[in-house]
C-alpha cells in the first residue's frame, strides 16, 4: 500500500514538471548558443525583460564582409549593437558580439563593411536604451551559382539556395549551399543570443550586397535569387516563429566599373537584370540600391576603391546609409503580389504603399491573349477593370493579385459597300482578322458627290468617332461583315433601299433615275400627240 502512494505522489510530481516544463519558455538552448559567440558575457542586456529590438541582416560577399579600408576618425555608434563574424572557413566559427557598431568591422580590424554607415543612418531612429541591432555573415568572392571551384569558393562554399540542394537538410561539410546554411545557423544563433538577453527581436530587413562573382550568368542568376528571396524568408520564419513573407529584401547594385573601368558594358547588364526582379512584384518587397556614383575604377586603369573589386571607405559608408535609408523607408510598407504571366504583363505604380493610398493597376495582354477571372484577395475585380486599369482607391494592407488567361478566338472581317460611290482607308481602318475585344475601327472614303449614310457590322451601327473614324463599341466578338452605304448628296437611305446592280446605263439610283425621266419624256410625246 506505502509503495503504490510512493509511486502515486512520484508520478504526480513528474505531471507537475512537465506541465511547468512545457507552458515556461525554456532559453537553456538558447544560453548555450549564446555561449558560442564571443563577447556574449559582457552583451548589453535588454532594459525590461520582452523589449522589442530590431534586427537588420547583411549577407553577400567581399563587400558585404568588409574589404573597404576604415575612414579615419570612425565614432562608436552606441544606438545599435552588433553581431556577425570574419570570414571563416568550411567548418570553423568566428561569431562575436559588441554594444556599439565601429568602423574595423570587415575582413579584420582594418577594413569595414557596410554596417557602419547602416549603424550612422540608423542611429537617428534608435537610442541607446532602445538600440537596434545589425547582424552579419558574409563571405568574399562568393556565389549564389552552385560553384565550388576556385580558392573562395572551395574555402567558403556557396550561396545556392536551399529548395534546390539535393537534401533539405544541409550536411554542413558539402560546398553547395554552405554559405546558405552558415547564414542560417549564424542568425539562429544571434537570434537566440538576444532573447537569451531579454530581448524580442524584429527583423526589419535583409541587405544583399552580391553578384560581382555571378556577373557571366545573369538569366540564371534571376531565376536563383528569386527562389533565394523566398527560401530565406521562410526560414528565418521559421527562426523567429513568425511570418516572413514580406521581409524588406535590399539589394546593392553592382559597382558599374567593378572590376575595371572597361567592364561597364557586362556590369550594367546584370545592375538592369537587379532592378528588374525589384520591378516585377513576385517576390514582393524587393528594392535595389543605387551605386552607379560610386566607381570603383577610373579610366586609364585607375583605381578609386580600395582595390579594383573594393569600395574605398567613404564610399562604402555611403552604400550603408543607402541600405539604412531604404531600409527605414519602405520596412513597414504594405505591399502587393504580382502573378508572373509573361502572356499578360501586369504592372502597378506603387509596389508598395501606406494605408490610404491609391494603387493603379495596368494589364497589358499579349495581342493573341486575353485575361479573364481577375482576382484581388480572392475577390472577383474583372468587370471593374476599364481600359485595362483597376484602381484600388484606397490600400488598406497588402494584396495579392491572381488571374486566368486564355487564348483570344481569331475572328475574321468583310467588308461590303459600292466602289461607284466610295471606299475606306485601309491605313487606319481595322485589318481583315481582329482578335476577340479588339476595336474594329472603320473610316469610310466617299467620293465627291457622295456622303456616309451608315456603316454596320452584322447589323449593328458602328459609333462615329473623331476624325472621320466609327467604332463598335466593346470590341469585336464575332466574324462578319462591315457594310459601308453611300449616299448621294439628297439621296436617303428609303431611297437607297434597292440592292445595287450593275447595269448598262449605270448602277443602282443612277441607272433608275434615267428610265424615270425616259419614261415622263414618252408620256409627255403621248400628251401631245393626243392635242
Amino acid at each position: 500500500m506505502k509503495r503504490r502512494r510512493l509511486f502515486a505522489v512520484f508520478a504526480a510530481v513528474l505531471l507537475l514538471s512537465a506541465c511547468i516544463y512545457y507552458s515556461v519558455p525554456s532559453y537553456s538552448g538558447a544560453n548555450a548558443l549564446a555561449e558560442s559567440i564571443s563577447g556574449s558575457d559582457l552583451f548589453k542586456e535588454a532594459n525590461v525583460q520582452g523589449q522589442t529590438i530590431d534586427m537588420y541582416l547583411i549577407g553577400g560577399q567581399s563587400n558585404a564582409s568588409g574589404n573597404s579600408l576604415n575612414i579615419p576618425n570612425g565614432v562608436a555608434v552606441n544606438e545599435v549593437l552588433y553581431i556577425g563574424e570574419r570570414e571563416e572557413n568550411i567548418g570553423q566559427s568566428g561569431m562575436f558580439c559588441a554594444n556599439s557598431v565601429t568602423t574595423g568591422l570587415g575582413i579584420n580590424t582594418l577594413y569595414m563593411g557596410p554596417e557602419y554607415g547602416m549603424a550612422l543612418r540608423l542611429r537617428e531612429q534608435y537610442s541607446v536604451t532602445n538600440p537596434a541591432c545589425i547582424f552579419k555573415s558574409a563571405e568574399g568572392g562568393t556565389n549564389l551559382l552552385d560553384v565550388t571551384t576556385g580558392n573562395l569558393p572551395s574555402r567558403f562554399g556557396n550561396w545556392y539556395p536551399r529548395s534546390l540542394w539535393d537534401s533539405p537538410e544541409h550536411d554542413g561539410v558539402s560546398h553547395t549551399g554552405y554559405l546558405y546554411y552558415r547564414f542560417i545557423e549564424n542568425f539562429k544563433a544571434a537570434y537566440n543570443l538576444l532573447v537569451s538577453k531579454g530581448y524580442t527581436p524584429v527583423v526589419k530587413a535583409f541587405c544583399w550586397m552580391q553578384g560581382e562573382s555571378d556577373r557571366g550568368a545573369v538569366a540564371e542568376y534571376e531565376k536563383l535569387i528569386k527562389i533565394f528571396i523566398r527560401d530565406m524568408r521562410e526560414d528565418i520564419g521559421k527562426i523567429t516563429n513568425t511570418d516572413q513573407s514580406g521581409l524588406l529584401f535590399i539589394m546593392g547594385e553592382i559597382s558599374t566599373t567593378f572590376s575595371s573601368y572597361d567592364q561597364q558594358a557586362g556590369n550594367q547588364m546584370f545592375i538592369d537584370m537587379q532592378r528588374e526582379v525589384a520591378a516585377c512584384g513576385d517576390p514582393v518587397k524587393v528594392v535595389t540600391v543605387d551605386t552607379s556614383d560610386l566607381p570603383i575604377n577610373g579610366p586609364g586603369g585607375a583605381i578609386i576603391g580600395s582595390d579594383k573589386s573594393h569600395w574605398n571607405g567613404t564610399q562604402m559608408k555611403t552604400l550603408g546609409e543607402r541600405f539604412a535609408e531604404k531600409a527605414l523607408e519602405y520596412a513597414d510598407k504594405n505591399y502587393i503580389s504580382l502573378p508572373q504571366e509573361s502572356k499578360v504583363k501586369v504592372s502597378v505604380d506603387k509596389l508598395m504603399f501606406d494605408y490610404g493610398d491609391q494603387v493603379n493597376i495596368t494589364f497589358s495582354p499579349l495581342s493573341d491573349y486575353f485575361y479573364e477571372n481577375v482576382k484581388l484577395n480572392g475577390q472577383d475585380i474583372t468587370s471593374q477593370i476599364t481600359n485595362n486599369i483597376y484602381t484600388i482607391a484606397s490600400a488598406s494592407g497588402n494584396y495579392e493579385l491572381t488571374l486566368d488567361v486564355r487564348e483570344r478566338t481569331f475572328y475574321n472581317i468583310t467588308y461590303s459597300y459600292d466602289k461607284e460611290r466610295g471606299d475606306y482607308d485601309r491605313r487606319k481602318s481595322t485589318a481583315f482578322k481582329l482578335y476577340e475585344g479588339e476595336d474594329l475601327i472603320v473610316v469610310p472614303k466617299p467620293k465627291d458627290g457622295y456622303y456616309i449614310g451608315s456603316v454596320t457590322f452584322n447589323g449593328t451601327a458602328l459609333s462615329e468617332g473623331v476624325n472621320g473614324r466609327y467604332i463598335l463599341e466593346g470590341g469585336v466578338t464575332e466574324s462578319g461583315e462591315v457594310k459601308i452605304e453611300f449616299y448621294r448628296d439628297g439621296e436617303t437611305a428609303q431611297d437607297n433601299a434597292a440592292p445595287v446592280e450593275e447595269s448598262g446605263c449605270g448602277k443602282g439610283a443612277d441607272a433608275a433615275k434615267v428610265l424615270s425621266i425616259a419614261a415622263a419624256l414618252v408620256m409627255a410625246a403621248f400628251v401631245l400627240k393626243k392635242f
